[in-house]
């Protein structure tokens, strides 16, 4: 599992494709860590939509297409995240609305941001 990720990461980074000192054979490594690639690569491109598959089917390894779906959806979760943030900052109670029904919104709005990694504290929610 590590060695899929790690590719991704960068932490394992491409090999030489040939020997030392420039000789014609083949690097051993380079075909094991070119065969997990290319693994990577297929599962990334079984699990994005056709429409987002478009945009990465020309990229040349699974790190190319990670950093370009990293990139991509970071942009989309910041968004959201402001959206959220922005919804939090402007609720209000409504004359007809119970307090453990306003309570609630404000629950499950501070759930969705602790969904996406910025959780809200306590003393946020006062």
């Amino acid at each position: 599992m590590c060695q899929f990720y790690g590719i991704l990461d960068g932490s394992i980074s491409q090999p030489t494709s040939h020997g030392p000192h420039g000789t014609s054979q083949q690097n051993p490594i380079y075909n094991c860590w070119f065969w997990v690639d290319q693994l990577n690569q297929a599962w990334l491109f079984g699990t994005i939509s056709k429409d987002t598959l478009s945009e990465v089917r020309d990229l040349m390894h699974s790190i190319q297409v990670w950093q370009h779906l990293e990139s991509k959806f970071n942009m989309a979760s910041l968004a959201q995240a402001l959206d959220i943030e922005y919804l939090l900052t402007n609720i209000s109670l409504e004359p007809d609305q119970f307090v453990d029904s306003y309570s609630c919104s404000i629950k499950t709005i501070a759930d969705t941001l602790a969904a996406i990694q910025l959780p809200i504290y306590d003393i946020e929610l006062i």
